[in-house]
């Protein structure tokens, strides 16, 4: 099995490098107070803004069955605490001819320290980082630990002035397709966050 992670508020925007275990990475968020995404140095929010507060205390809603069953997970997920509050994970079974497991999580920041421009003020500090865009909205790679294509990425998008998404991937099986493009996978899971929320599910 592949050990794929998404931690959307686990491993928060200041990533301290996660890596191996069997639980998702978590991180601290920056540590210096940031204004909002909409005045920053992170690029404006030009869809409209999401109302993503009921989900902030219900992350294992992010994301449905059939949303969830499109990257190889079978069961629900299990709600968990983060620095940023409360996250969801879940659990996959990707490859057979492995013993890795995988995990994914998902949450949501509302903590003004922790949105995109606080991440570009530390952007430097990043082993690697990448402005991208996910469904219209701004986002960024940003990973402490590693480089991307080594099977780490951990994504943030801003739906709003105040409600970051954050998620994590974490690959282990240099196997695996996505072990290389896990900054496709990060932008996935997020599409489908974002999909969800617009649907008011």
């Amino acid at each position: 099995m592949r050990r794929l992670a998404v931690a959307v508020a686990g491993c928060a925007l200041a990533l301290t490098g996660c890596a191996g275990g069997t639980t998702p990475p978590t991180t601290p968020p920056p540590t210096s107070a940031a204004p909002t995404t909409s005045a920053g140095l992170a690029p404006p929010i030009t869809q409209p803004k999401l109302d993503a507060a009921k989900f902030a205390s219900r992350p294992c809603e992010l994301l449905t069955a059939a949303q969830y069953g499109t990257v190889r997970v079978s069961k629900p997920g299990k709600e968990g605490d983060s620095v940023l509050g409360k996250e969801c994970s879940w659990t996959t079974a990707q490859n057979p001819n492995t013993s890795l497991n995988g995990l994914f999580s998902v949450a949501l920041s509302t903590k003004a320290d922790a949105g995109l421009n606080a991440l570009y003020e530390k952007k430097s500090t990043y082993a690697a980082f990448e402005a991208a865009t996910v469904a219209g909205y701004p986002s960024a790679h940003a990973n402490s630990g590693v480089p991307f294509g080594q099977g780490d990425c951990f994504g943030y998008t801003a739906v709003s002035d105040s409600v970051t998404i954050s998620v994590g991937v974490q690959i282990s099986d240099k196997a695996a397709a996505e072990y290389k493009t896990a900054c496709g996978l990060a932008d996935r899971v997020a599409e489908m966050v974002i999909s969800t929320i617009r649907s008011g599910a």
